[in-house]
């Protein structure tokens, strides 16, 4: 971990935050810099992950697998399957996880909306065997809707095995419009909360270059 990020876990501890570290990068040492598709590239990439959980500590309480791994972030031949490659990699992560810091939470899934159909691959795949927790990022033009997709998505997940708690990683959405920001907002997680999801997340903390407008802080805080 870097002095960067060291000094993040710190602040975070220091103020009881409680952090999920995402990983979803590509190493351009690895499977030629795309998303991990090949055995040894699936080993190191979880063994890195172990690593940074080593150097972390108590400071990270849980850790998310994969950004959108239904969608445009994945590439190389993982593109070809995106279930059976994500199952693979999850699961190889798990293993090394599990067996230096079994108390970390794992949360995978790593989904854009609520893919029915990719929780049912996952499913298949025996992908939630190897999560805690199932994570989606329900991105969309309005919150309404949303408690009746949760409930289509429990009933998938009961297929394969014991209940496992819902988390909303990301939501947000992009407008120029602050207040509408905020009733959305407010919508969103009335929707989520009732509907059981164990904990939302809004994407992002302060305005960025790259997605205007989906800060709750301008640039200028």
């Amino acid at each position: 971990i870097g002095r960067r990020d060291r000094a993040f876990l710190d602040q975070a501890a220091a103020l009881g935050l409680g952090v999920t570290l995402v990983f979803a990068s590509r190493n351009p040492l690895h499977d030629g810099g795309e998303t991990p598709h090949t055995e040894a590239g699936r080993r190191a990439f979880a063994a890195f992950v172990a690593a940074v959980m080593d150097q972390a500590g108590d400071d990270v309480r849980a850790i998310e697998i994969g950004n959108e791994a239904n969608g445009a972030f994945v590439t190389g031949p993982a593109a070809a399957d995106r279930p059976g490659m994500y199952a693979a990699l999850l699961a190889e992560v798990a293993r090394a996880v599990r067996a230096r810091h079994p108390e970390t939470r794992i949360l995978g899934g790593a989904a854009h909306s609520v893919p029915i159909g990719w929780f049912r691959e996952l499913g298949e795949a025996g992908t939630l065997g190897n999560l805690d927790v199932v994570a989606i990022h329900p991105y969309r033009d309005t919150p309404e809707g949303i408690d009746r997709e949760i409930v289509r998505l429990r009933e998938v997940l009961a297929e394969f095995g014991p209940e496992k708690p819902i988390q909303a990683t990301e939501i947000g959405i992009e407008t120029d419009d602050p207040q509408a920001a905020a009733d959305y907002l407010v919508k969103m997680a009335t929707l989520l909360a009732a509907s059981g999801v164990a904990e939302a997340s809004w994407y992002a903390l302060r305005d960025e270059a790259h997605y205007r407008g989906m800060g709750l802080f301008d640039r200028r805080g």
